[in-house]
């Protein structure tokens, strides 16, 4: 609102608004380094960040904050690094930046920056609780509970926590929060606890509304509108809000609140939650899958996903689904998944698993199974990686035994695979198949892998492998690459975005060449009928030898001059010359 406000002033004013300077590349690049606490971080600085590093080493924490927050986010040109951006927060902290301490240490005790040892994290923690940070203070509570670099306090925890907590959004709200909710014994404390969410849920704070809506059950009527208010209404880290909600949506039984909650779901797998990963497969095959956009082989995929993850129901739910044949029919491979899925889920403590582990003695078939394929309960990325060691080793049934597996479940980086064999064609696999290289590959593109956009809208934007030519997919594809910082997909976009300008160009100079050529022609016709009439000395014309011979220069100044204007605008349409004087009659 206040931003809004000065905008509204400066406009009523009269006085310009600038837009702050991104970091480009076309404004120039130098390579650089930052130390994170852990190591020194390469770094490419695009444009003014240049300026921001140099101000950030002078002692400048504004300038090294600015570059955190660029860092953090990919502004411009920059590549998104949180590593890169904790080395910038970091220096700002040790410039005095409280806040920049805070962000640093959250960093670092959150997981987003794993450090072997705690000492950076809680020296930022530490120097910014004592200049004022409450979040940082509050970070520096984490430690205490957790006896990271101290000794394990809970009572000073608690206390840090507890005076941190002064108003809405404050971490040290949510650590106490939290923490009184696993320690709460009586309906009292219980009761205490609900309603210090409560009391931060009506500001639509997103950890307060998630916490109420747990304490009251996440299937009570009151707890949809909770996690609706903090999804919706609420700012900062809304993942698991979103997802919790995301969940009970695609229970209700209209197309609109089911495809929201696909949303919600597919964000928070896509981000690592497992149990997000977990509901939208078992919804994949619910009932209600049919007011949604998630179909039988999607469910497998998320099932996958949730296993990869150690979820031991997304284990059992997708041994399951090949038992029931929800996705195809039970072949052999199938039903050796089963076995080992099932394995699984008992090793992580699911006793639905264990029992029909136990009724079919799936123990005893282990190794069997293990002779003909890669374990099916490893994750997803290191049964394809055996895979290819497989099949480059001569394991062509083994190998390929695993791929179909996995290209059931529709994991791309398979469907990948496949596409890429299939395209030359790989020994004892597929033969090459053009035409099924460009499905799979378009399959895998379509679900945001990025190497297969950049092969599908290279296709597509040169017409090839088969594929008819159309600039626009093409671009689509890439901006599916780019979306997720690939850099070779950002530049190609770059460039794709500039080839109409370029022949918007290409043809305006070919048409200025053309018509400067035909006036060349028409003044080089003139000049040829000048020179071809006989002329007469007497005094009927009037013109003497001097004359004559003035003329003739003047004639010939007259063609270089021509030959001089045309090469200049020649070479200002070519880029040679950025200026074509006025003057220039081609101009």
């Amino acid at each position: 609102m206040a931003c809004s406000l000065a905008l509204l002033i400066a406009l009523a004013c009269g006085a310009p608004v600038h837009a702050e300077k991104l970091p480009l590349a076309r404004d120039g690049a130098r390579d650089s380094a930052i130390y994170n606490g852990q190591q020194n971080m390469p770094v490419r600085l695009y444009g003014v960040a240049q300026k921001w590093a140099r101000d950030c080493t002078r002692g400048g924490a504004r300038d090294c904050v600015r570059l955190a927050d660029a860092f953090s986010t990919g502004l411009g040109d920059l590549k998104a690094s949180t590593r890169v951006a904790a080395g910038y927060y970091l220096a700002a902290c040790e410039h005095g930046a409280a806040g920049a301490c805070a962000t640093y240490a959250g960093l670092a005790f959150g997981g987003s920056l794993p450090l072997p040892k705690p000492g950076p994290a809680l020296k930022s923690a530490r120097n910014g609780c004592e200049m004022g940070s409450r979040d940082a203070c509050a970070w520096l509570g984490v430690a205490h509970f957790r006896g990271e670099g101290v000794a394990k306090d809970v009572a000073r925890a608690e206390d840090l926590w507890r005076d941190s907590c002064t108003g809405v959004g404050d971490e040290g709200c949510r650590f106490l929060a939290n923490h009184l909710e696993t320690v709460a014994d009586t309906a009292a404390e219980r009761a205490s606890v609900r309603e210090l969410y409560g009391e931060f849920c009506q500001s639509a704070v997103p950890w307060a509304c998630l916490g109420a809506a747990r304490m009251d059950g996440f299937d009570r009527s009151g707890s949809l509108d909770l996690l609706r208010r903090g999804c919706m209404e609420g700012e900062g880290d809304k993942l698991k809000v979103c997802a919790a909600y995301g969940a009970r949506l695609v229970r209700l039984g209209d197309a609109e609140s089911v495809d929201l909650g696909e949303g919600f779901l597919n964000s928070a797998c896509t981000a690592g939650l497992a149990d997000s990963c977990y509901a939208i497969g078992h919804h994949g095959f619910s009932r209600n899958a049919r007011l949604g956009d998630v179909t039988p082989g999607e469910a497998g995929y998320y099932l996958r996903r949730a296993c990869d993850f150690d979820h031991a129901a997304g284990c059992h739910e997708l041994a399951r689904a090949y038992l029931a044949e929800r996705m195809r029919e039970a072949g052999p491979e199938q039903r050796m998944a089963v076995v080992m899925l099932m394995l699984k889920g008992c090793r992580l403590g699911h006793r639905p698993s264990c029992d029909w582990a136990r009724a079919n003695n799936a123990e005893a078939q282990r190794g069997a199974i293990l002779a003909q394929m890669v374990d099916p309960s490893l994750p997803a990325a290191e049964q394809l990686a055996r895979a290819v060691e497989l099949a480059d080793s001569g394991a062509y049934e083994k190998a390929r035994n695993t791929v179909a597996l996995l290209m059931e479940e529709q994991y791309e980086e398979a469907e990948w695979l496949l596409g890429n064999w299939f395209l030359t064609g790989k020994t004892g696999i597929v033969p090459p198949n053009e035409r099924n290289a460009v499905i799979l590959i378009e399959n895998a593109a379509k679900v945001g892998h990025v190497e297969a956009a950049k092969w599908m809208g290279m296709a597509h934007w040169y017409g090839q492998h088969g594929v008819k030519q159309d600039r626009k997919i093409g671009l689509n594809y890439m901006k599916i690459a780019a979306r997720f910082g690939d850099e070779e997909a950002t530049l190609i976009l770059r460039s794709m975005l500039a080839e109409p300008e370029r022949q918007r160009r290409a043809e305006r100079a070919r048409q200025m060449a053309e018509a400067a050529k035909q006036q060349r022609s028409i003044f080089s016709g003139w000049l040829a009928a000048l020179s071809s009439r006989s002329w007469s000395s007497s005094t009927r014309t009037g013109i003497s030898a001097s004359q004559r011979s003035a003329n003739a220069s003047w004639q010939r100044h007259q063609t270089r001059m021509d030959n001089l204007y045309f090469n200049q605008r020649m070479d200002y349409l070519t880029g040679r010359s950025t200026a074509c004087n006025y003057s220039n009659p081609y101009c």
